[in-house]
């Protein structure tokens, strides 16, 4: 996870602004949608991480590594914001997009349903279980959703493509084959 650091400045996502004024009207809706909901999905990840799952891992070395994903979780949510910020054309529409988009409001809530059962009083094995297959879910499936989303407009927006490309090395590199090991371990015992 070390070998992996990185920081959104390192791109300049201003080299965007003008190419993404250029897209098609379906591009700039996947961009920008695409955004809100990796924004709102990081956010709930960073927390489910921090607050509820690392409370249920009694190795030292795997807390670190929630510790580090959770600090990577964040670090991505403000590589989208700086992506919003640098480039879309209305930032308040894409942070609230959650609040006018009926299926993107869905998609998030079932985001955060996949970890409702860990965050009750009364928790079993398999609600903890549950939540880690929630995270290989989010991980390996909803975000990369999301980022297949940004590269098929890459050949426009180099800037965004490599910035995902950093975001996928964290997510693909390290968050998915942390929780498959994590999940594997958990599953044998």
């Amino acid at each position: 996870m070390l070998s992996f650091t990185w920081h959104p400045e390192e791109v300049n996502m201003t080299l965007d602004k003008k190419p993404y004024a250029i897209l098609s009207k379906p591009e700039k809706r996947t961009y920008d949608l695409v955004l809100s909901q990796l924004i709102s999905n990081d956010s709930i990840q960073t927390n489910q991480l921090m607050d509820s799952i690392n409370q249920y891992v009694t190795s030292g070395v795997v807390n670190a590594c929630l510790s580090r994903q959770a600090f990577e979780e964040a670090l991505h949510s403000k590589s989208y914001a700086v992506m919003v910020e640098d480039i879309s054309d209305d930032t308040e529409l894409i942070y609230d997009m959650h609040k006018h988009d009926a299926q993107l409001a869905i998609k998030n809530q079932a985001v955060a349903d996949m970890y409702a059962d860990i965050n009750t009083t009364e928790i079993s094995d398999d609600d903890v279980l549950k939540a880690f297959a929630a995270n290989n879910i989010l991980e390996g499936l909803i975000f990369m959703g999301g980022f297949v989303g940004i590269w098929a407009i890459g050949n426009n927006m180099t800037s965004s493509a490599k910035m995902i490309s950093l975001i996928h090395r964290d997510e693909a590199g390290t968050h998915v084959p942390l929780f498959k090991n994590i999940f594997n371990t958990a599953y044998r015992e």
